[in-house]
């Protein structure tokens, strides 16, 4: 399952770097940084991540998730950083586990 949701982040990011003209390395998987200091994204650019990624795991798996609530935009290390942080924060939510 990690695996898969790790596809969906990838999917999702160049999905946002695609409208958004964003150009992203030719090596894209689980350690690409996505917001803060290194990373890709913009504020908006999250945002609209964020939003697709909720959509495509309501869409895939039928669960309705928000991944922008106060623990992530709280905790300590961001969910955000990176496509594999992401991928690790959703399950948990998809898991009931955040």
């Amino acid at each position: 399952m990690k695996d898969r949701m790790i596809e969906m982040v990838v999917a999702m990011l160049e999905e946002v770097a695609d409208e958004q003209e964003i150009e992203l390395p030719s090596d894209v998987g689980p350690s690409t940084p996505l917001f803060g200091d290194e990373g890709l994204l913009d504020s908006l650019g999250l945002v609209n991540l964020v939003v697709g990624l909720e959509q495509e795991i309501q869409d895939e798996l039928g669960k309705s998730v928000s991944l922008a609530d106060e623990k992530a935009l709280s905790a300590k290390s961001s969910p955000f950083r990176d496509v594999d942080s992401l991928a690790s924060y959703a399950l948990q939510v998809i898991e009931g586990t955040n």
